[in-house]
């Protein structure tokens, strides 16, 4: 059994810990993440092994586990692919080619018979040294990028190599480190479809799945997820290799999104275009956040040095034992205060959420309506039944009020009424529609439960994402309060109010069937509603995101998978 590297198991695409146990495979436990979805080898060998590993001679001929059984008959196929690429470029002037994990040089050598000025990486001693061999002077390959001379390609291939490097961020911050990245650069990249049908239908047995040789395994979800964290937004990704259909074809707690165009194929082909400054910065900083974890292992390794020679040299180690001594008796102090800190600062957000919180309380009483109510304008009929309504309820005992509740709904909902009050005061309607032509077949679906949906910053929202993704994601909205007349129309909205029974809910929800559950959470008076929609939608199992719209505690719940504050 290989040797692991001790760490917390976060996901090497998106670095959160949304992930689930997938499968063992050759002695090595592989997992998923729901939020990107990759999957990933955890824990995973360390450089040193990686280095051996690739080095021999076993993994290019057969003789390892997960290595080719034959390096040029296993990757012949690849050629018209990379040819093709090669011929989308326009003809004229000398352009450059980098590969990285080159191997045997091959796809190098096709390039430079095409005319490219063609360079190559190649980490194992053995497969450098059959490239150079084969090709002599027509290539040049380098065991490392900090070796090439520093210059801007106009094309960088990484051909099936992604799913072998444990960290897929560091090999971007050292291309853009060295200056091998610029502005026109077009960075392609073929990788297993960890989202293929073949893939998901039997995960241990899949025809990819062989660490240690494969570590981190991509969907085109995960693809889009890895250059955006870079920075770049101008990324393509497509399927290769068209394999046969098997079922099932989706994990159900994971979002389709663009998986689901490319389940019929093997591979995947990405292309990141205009790379541009965004990259440089970011992998800018990556190379900085690494040279000083490097500076600091430097530093440790120079302390225990200086240990050693405190052991050594006895005339000094009183005196080096004290300044240990004081160096350990700072330390605590600094650490103190620190606590210290965090804990005023924890206090005052504790008695900040108890003012907000008795200032709702306060809102709600009877006194501050009935401040609101004499304040209030009645110049309109609306403005007047409002008020009169208002100063009726505040008068009626609790046990009365709960009696008429029904009739009270039924009033407040009723044609007559809502017509009366929409002949008073006319209000202007938006007419919300969806921006894009061309709208999806079999949309994934798209729940906005928001407690009232009148003007405002919330309700604006979901009609913003609406009108935005409409053309992607059906979406619809349950409230329990829609005005007459209306403040928006043409997105689908129902009406649940508290007095409903939650069976009424449930029936709606059982018909829509939303993959997702956008709440829009206020709290407050609101709270009950909230709570009776979350107790319908609980065990239906739906995938529910809490969005806290004002500073409030959030409504926790263990069907809610995530809060946006």
């Amino acid at each position: 059994m290989a040797t692991i590297v001790e760490m917390d198991p976060l996901c090497p695409v998106c670095g959160l810990g949304v992930k689930q146990p997938l499968c063992d495979a050759k002695g090595y436990a592989v997992w998923r993440c729901r939020f990107c979805a990759s999957d990933f080898v955890w824990p995973q060998p360390s450089e040193a092994e990686l280095k051996a590993y690739y080095d021999s001679q076993a993994y290019f001929q057969g003789g390892a586990e997960g290595s080719y059984q034959n390096y040029d008959a296993d990757t012949e196929a690849v050629l018209p692919l990379f040819r093709e690429l090669l011929g989308s470029f326009s003809a004229g002037e000398q352009r450059s080619i980098l590969d990285i994990g080159c191997a045997y040089g091959t796809h190098l050598a096709a390039a430079a018979e095409m005319g490219w000025h063609a360079c190559g990486v190649e980490l194992s001693d053995h497969a450098r040294k059959i490239a150079v061999a084969r090709h002599g002077d027509k290539i040049s390959v380098f065991a490392s990028l900090s070796e090439i001379p520093k210059r801007e390609y106009e094309l960088i291939t990484l051909f099936d190599v992604l799913e072998h490097l444990p960290d897929p961020y560091k090999i971007f911050a050292e291309m853009t480190k060295n200056g091998l990245v610029g502005e026109k650069t077009v960075i392609a990249i073929t990788t297993p479809n960890a989202r293929s049908s073949h893939a998901i239908a039997n995960p241990a047995n899949w025809e990819y799945r062989y660490p240690p040789a494969h570590l981190v395994y991509y969907s085109a979800e995960s693809l889009q997820t890895l250059w955006a964290r870079i920075g770049v937004g101008n990324v393509e990704v497509s399927g290769i290799y068209p394999i046969d259909h098997v079922e099932p074809s989706a994990y159900p707690d994971e979002v389709q999104g663009i998986n689901q165009f490319s389940q019929d194929f093997a591979g995947l082909l990405c292309l990141a275009k205009d790379v541009g400054a965004e990259h440089r910065e970011l992998t800018r900083q990556h190379t900085v956040i690494n040279d000083f974890l490097q500076q600091l292992k430097i530093n440790k390794q120079y302390i225990g040095r200086l240990t050693a020679e405190v052991a050594v040299q006895n005339s000094d180690l009183a005196i080096r034992d004290q300044s240990i001594a004081n160096m350990e008796e700072y330390t605590r102090f600094l650490e103190k205060e620190c606590e210290a800190l965090a804990y005023q600062q924890e206090c005052e957000a504790l008695a900040y959420q108890q003012v907000c919180e008795a200032l709702a309380h306060l809102q709600q009483g009877r006194l501050f309506l009935l401040k609101s109510i004499l304040a209030s304008d009645i110049r309109s009929w609306r403005n007047i039944l409002r008020s009169c309504y208002r100063l009726t309820a505040l008068m009626t005992p609790a046990a009365l009020r709960k009696r008429l509740a029904p009739l009270v709904a039924w009033l407040r909902s009723s044609a007559l009424l809502r017509s009366l009050l929409a002949s008073q005061e006319k209000r202007e309607c938006y007419e919300a529609k969806i921006l894009q032509p061309e709208i999806q077949a079999n949309r994934p679906k798209v729940l906005h439960v928001i407690a009232n949906f009148k003007t405002g910053g919330s309700s604006r929202l979901v009609v913003d994402l609406f009108e935005h993704l409409g053309h992607l994601y059906e979406q619809e909205v349950v409230t329990q309060f829609d005005p007459a007349p209306p403040n928006f129309a043409g997105i689908p909205i129902h009406g649940f109010r508290k007095h409903q029974s939650q069976k009424e809910i449930s029936a709606y929800l059982s018909r829509f069937q939303p993959e997702l559950v956008h709440i829009h959470y206020w709290g407050s008076v609101d709270k009950p509603w909230y709570a009776k929609m979350i107790n319908a939608i609980r065990p239906f199992g739906f995938r529910v995101v809490e969005n806290v719209n004002t500073p409030v505690a959030p409504y926790v719940d263990a069907c809610i998978s995530r809060y946006v504050y």
